[in-house]
């Protein structure tokens, strides 16, 4: 096998796999991350796509062993104590680690070994997934249809929920205030982007919202709920305009106050959203609103604890969401925003966004 090496995010899926299998399954949390003792969902099986041709890696859980299937036919049976005893080695590695962006893990290379895992992470091309578990019905005792679970690490670097791109960019119109009838465009320094906003305020202006970049953005968002796509474009001036936090639930309240009854109704669609976009909305490919098998988060805590997050919880599911993401800025350089520029005699500028887990 050649040299493996992954991020941490791609590490971090395999000992997601190898503790759910060591473990036979995992906790449900509230919003605060604190484990539910009476909710532990006992996996059967956990389904990894191999390709998009339709091959996948089925591991088939009992008492004492994993049973490794691909396409069906049997390649092994491996000892859970085996195998928890690699993952220890693992976990410290991953957790004591000083680590590039992607890195060579000789303890990891292990438990690859162990599980005849011939990549780091589930192919993508397919599913918004990163593996499907067929957990134990509680009441019957059967098991359940297979469900999609994305995993998010706490290891190193937070993790993004939405990732930016061109689609993200939303373009505003910049507008003089009647007040500042002689006002003159400031100077921006590059890659300044909160203070710039706050120069152009300063300077007699405000931003309107024109449009999304990208009208898929825009329509995936209607989806959620008809003024979305406007409220959102407010709520990103606010994150650029305000210099003391990028938190996500303090910035949509900032907007919306919870002091105004109208606003209620607002912050749902915005907790809304994070669910959403957990069950696969994405700026650029069209959405729906249908989640397909889709049926939560695994959380990957700093200290390698598992944590499920169930739509069945959904309220829980999305207030954790909530209370668990910031705004982020990606790099100027690749999306092309923050400067002014002309159309047609009127001035503009893009702002864009990414969220990502503090």
């Amino acid at each position: 096998m050649a040299e493996v090496k992954g991020n941490l995010g791609e590490w971090s899926e395999l000992l997601t796999l190898g503790t759910i299998l060591v473990a036979g399954g995992g906790y449900s949390a509230d919003e605060n991350q604190n484990q539910i003792r009476d909710q532990f969902h006992k996996v059967l099986e956990v389904i990894i796509a191999e390709n998009s041709k339709g091959s996948e890696q089925v591991f088939r859980l009992d008492k004492e062993e994993v049973q490794i299937l691909s396409n069906g036919i049997e390649m092994k049976k491996v000892s859970k104590s085996e195998l928890e005893e690699k993952l220890k080695v693992f976990l410290k590695d991953l957790t004591d680690g000083n680590y590039k962006k992607t890195f060579a893990l000789n303890s990891g290379v292990e438990v690859m070994n162990i599980l005849a895992r011939r990549t780091l992470s589930a192919d993508s091309s397919e599913t918004t997934s990163d593996l499907e578990l067929v957990v134990e019905d509680p009441i019957t005792g059967g098991p359940t249809p297979r469900s999609g679970f994305s995993i998010k690490s706490q290891l190193g670097q937070a993790a993004t929920l939405l990732n930016s791109s061109g689609s993200t960019n939303i373009i505003y119109r910049v507008v003089k205030n009647d007040s500042a009838s002689s006002a003159e465009l400031p100077d921006f320094v590059p890659s300044s982007h909160k203070p710039n906003i706050n120069k152009l305020y300063s300077a007699g202006y405000h931003l309107e919202f024109h449009k999304y970049q990208r009208d898929v953005f825009f329509n995936n968002l209607t989806y959620i709920d008809s003024q979305l796509p406007f409220n959102l474009a407010k709520v990103i001036i606010n994150h650029y305009l305000f210099q003391d936090t990028n938190d996500y639930a303090t910035t949509v309240e900032r907007t919306y106050p919870n002091a105004d009854q109208q606003s209620e109704q607002i912050i749902f669609k915005f907790k809304e959203l994070l669910g959403a976009i957990s069950m696969g909305l994405r700026p650029a490919k069209v959405w729906k609103g249908n989640p397909s098998k889709f049926k939560g988060l695994i959380v990957v805590k700093s200290d390698g604890q598992l944590l499920f997050y169930y739509l069945v919880t959904r309220l829980n599911f999305e207030e954790f969401l909530y209370k668990s993401v910031r705004f982020d800025r990606p790099d100027t350089s690749r999306h092309k925003y923050g400067s002014l520029y002309s159309e047609n005699g009127e001035t503009f500028i893009k702002l864009n966004f990414q969220i990502r887990f503090k």
